[in-house]
């Protein structure tokens, strides 16, 4: 995505919307799935890194573009300036 440029979004609500994963937002979403709030629950224990979370994304990219995907992720924004909060 380039700066500047809104995100592509899928679904959108009137508080928030959804948009693909993005590579871009890895060392982002790394540190949020760190966070011992969300750790606990998602029941993870390991330490994700921004090399880590992009193998993520890419792989559930290349799933989630499959016919019938098993499971699809989103980035969520907050509609009210489309900051990226959430996977």
């Amino acid at each position: 995505m380039v700066a500047n440029e809104d995100p592509d979004l899928v679904i959108a609500g009137e508080r928030v919307a959804l948009g693909p994963l993005r590579l871009e937002l890895a060392a982002q979403q790394a540190r949020w799935v760190n966070q011992s709030e969300v750790k606990l629950g998602l029941g993870a224990l390991g330490l994700l890194t921004p090399e880590s979370e992009r193998e993520w994304i890419e792989k559930a990219a290349k799933d989630g573009a499959e016919r019938r995907p098993p499971t699809l992720f989103f980035t969520i924004y907050d509609r009210r300036d489309l900051a990226p909060v959430g996977t």
